[in-house]
């Protein structure tokens, strides 16, 4: 079981995600399904290709 943790940009942790081989781009999803607010979250270099990131809350978010 791998568990992936989305914090923020001061170092808080916002979402977690556990399942089995997880990756960042399934913990935003699933934290975007679930309408987790991520606002100013930490997802430099977070490799979400294909993610979908549809009505996400990410204003302020690194996303570079």
């Amino acid at each position: 079981m791998s568990k992936i943790e989305i914090k923020n940009i001061q170092g808080k942790v916002i979402y977690t995600y556990e399942a089995e081989n997880a990756t960042i781009k399934d913990a935003v999803e699933n934290a975007v399904k679930k309408s987790v607010n991520l606002r100013y979250a930490n997802l430099f270099r977070a490799d979400l290709a294909d993610a979908n990131l549809r009505n996400a809350k990410l204003k302020g978010a690194d996303l570079e």
